[in-house]
């Protein structure tokens, strides 16, 4: 459930952030009821990752971060107070949201532009709300350093101003590092510099508003000697206002990915050669050509977005399933690879470079099976809103296979299952969600919300109906996945009505453009 972590000093304490995997649905739900239940469980899985990964970590406030949102903060062992607003002595910040205060606000106080703040924090709106924390942390991209003889991974550290454990966690390694071995580092944003005659380091310096020691550190200069024709890395000084969200259509965009495979080995691909996996990998054989367009520019998207915020993707549904040629031949047989991969590959060629953007950002591309008619809104999944994922209508997906689907349980294995008597069941629907699946629901004379009980029983989706008869408990489910996004099946049979792949995704995303990377 923890995917990544990250140690930061506040208040001259060190405070434990840890990410949770971002497509999981239902953060509070699945740990427990009550609010004690879900502190346990937090805890108990906190203090093993801390075992498991042997963090030295000699704190004892840990932050919950879900996607975009920091979700709980909790004390291990004594309890110690932070400010509402840490001053912090390193360059790692926490903010918490004031009443009144916004990202164009903040910025001036921090001196981070907005577009930073935002990937930062994965925001995708510049909509913030009191209460909320903000991670802080200066302007910085991803840098590569060679290993050079008598380096050691504290001296590497040191030199980009990061810590030991966030040098290995970028570069999934141990403590083991070699002469040679190229290392991912944290670095301040530069700018390229071609010297020509006449030019010094200190007419440089004076030029980039920065200093000539910055510069050599940088370059790895020993002297001050430059000489026409070199090529400098010039660190961009903080700036004072905010800037303007590039646009994806205008940046230089890797086009290599490194993906992280299940058996733990690192492997970097071409773009348009993940994408063929990916869509191989999460539709199957079987579709229509115009949907696999679809999920071609939805996989790229996601991935070139994660590519922008530095990370790693993973070859798994905690990112985007990804399989090889011999993989996807191995599971379909060779009769339907033959007659649907070359398809594939077609409909990734064609919208080759094309990415979803919204206001000059990529969106979270988010995707799933089959609705139960209409789309959901994130705020019932994941919480908070985001203005092209909308509910929609969807009536293509009632001819999906997945579409419907009966359960039956036991009244002693649905009550064990939520922790109920089995004596006097019930079940009443108390509030529903934008696509009219359950909100929350009164079962036996106790409230849930549909996530639990799709959770606790493994249901397919949260549009359920429950009945009880003859010691039986039925339940029909309409949908399959969370709902938000694009419909897989229902791109599908869009497509087999004559809509073009650009239609289905503006559609299922409103208001949003197809760009060239």
């Amino acid at each position: 459930m923890i995917v990544k972590h990250k140690i930061m000093r506040v208040n001259n304490e060190e405070v434990l952030i840890v990410f949770l995997d971002r497509n999981l649905e239902e953060f509070a739900d699945e740990l427990g009821e009550s609010p004690e239940e879900r502190e346990h469980s937090l805890k108990s899985m906190i203090s093993e990752y801390i075992k498991k990964k042997k963090l030295n970590f000699t704190g004892s406030i840990v932050k919950i971060v879900v996607g975009s949102l920091l979700v709980a903060t909790l004390t291990l062992g004594a309890q110690k107070t932070l400010n509402a607003e840490a001053k912090v002595t390193d360059e790692n910040m926490v903010h918490v949201v004031k009443a009144g205060e916004s990202l164009w606000t903040i910025s001036q106080k921090t001196g981070i532009p907005i577009n930073d703040l935002k990937a930062i924090n994965n925001i995708t709106s510049d909509v913030i709300h009191p209460g909320q924390e903000l991670l802080l942390k200066p302007n910085t991209e991803i840098g590569t350093y060679i290993v050079q003889s008598g380096d050691s991974l504290w001296k590497i550290a040191d030199k980009y101003s990061m810590s030991v454990n966030d040098l290995k966690e970028l570069n999934n390694i141990g403590d083991t590092i070699y002469p040679g071995q190229k290392l991912k580092v944290l670095q301040a944003k530069t700018n390229k510099f071609t010297v020509k005659s006449g030019d010094s380091l200190y007419k440089i310096a004076n030029q980039y508003n920065t200093t000539i020691d910055a510069i050599k550190k940088l370059n790895n200069l020993t002297s001050d000697i430059i000489h026409p024709g070199d090529v400098l890395l010039i660190p961009t000084t903080t700036q004072t206002t905010p800037t303007t969200p590039a646009n994806p259509k205008s940046e230089t965009t890797a086009r290599t990915v490194t993906i992280k495979r299940s058996n733990g080995s690192l492997q970097t691909l071409d773009l348009e050669e993940y994408v063929v996996g990916v869509v191989s990998a999460e539709l199957g054989a079987g579709f229509h050509e115009e949907a696999y367009k679809a999920q071609a520019v939805a996989a790229r998207t996601y991935a070139a977005k994660m590519i922008e915020l530095g990370q790693t993707l993973t070859d798994t549904d905690s990112h985007q399933v990804y399989r090889d040629k011999t993989q996807i031949k191995n599971s379909w047989g060779e009769r339907d690879f033959n007659k649907y991969y070359p398809i594939i590959q077609k409909a990734v060629n064609d919208t080759r470079g094309e990415v979803i953007t919204y206001n000059g950002k990529y969106i979270e591309a988010y995707f799933f099976s089959t609705s139960n008619g209409k789309t959901e809104e994130p705020k019932y999944v994941w919480g908070g809103t985001v203005p092209y994922l909308k509910s929609v209508d969807s009536h293509w997906d009632t001819r999906s296979p997945y579409y419907y689907k009966v359960s039956t349980f036991t009244y002693s294995e649905f009550a064990n299952r939520l922790g109920i008597s089995p004596n006097s069941l019930y079940a009443t629907v108390t509030s529903r969600t934008a696509n009219g699946s359950v909100n929350t629901i009164n079962i036996g004379g106790r409230v849930f919300t549909g996530t639990y009980v799709k959770s606790r029983l493994g249901l397919r989706s949260t549009d359920f109906t429950i009945s009880f008869s003859n010691g039986k408990v039925t339940i029909e489910q309409r949908g399959w996945g969370h709902g938000v996004g694009l419909s897989q099946y229902g791109a599908h049979f869009m497509a087999q009505e004559g809509y073009t792949y650009d239609q289905i995704i503006r559609h299922y995303y409103q208001g949003v453009k197809i760009e060239k990377m």
